[in-house]
């Protein structure tokens, strides 16, 4: 199966959302600013957030992990 990486601006950070199939999860989540825009590029796609299998924080700067939980 082709894996998809799609950017999402998140201010001045980006959250990527990595897609296999049916699989996805995030490289980074954002701030909580811009929690809504991360769930609608994922749910835009025809996913459901409850099926998000992990998120690989790159570091704990508020830009990059702000919107984790």
């Amino acid at each position: 199966m082709k894996l998809k990486i799609i950017p999402i601006r998140a201010g001045a950070a980006h959250v990527f959302l990595v897609i296999q199939g049916n699989l996805f999860f995030l490289v980074d989540a954002g701030s909580k600013a811009f929690s809504k825009k991360v769930a609608k590029a994922i749910t835009s796609r025809g996913l459901q957030l409850s099926d998000l299998q992990f998120i690989f924080l790159t570091h704990t700067h508020y830009d990059h992990a702000g919107a984790a939980a």
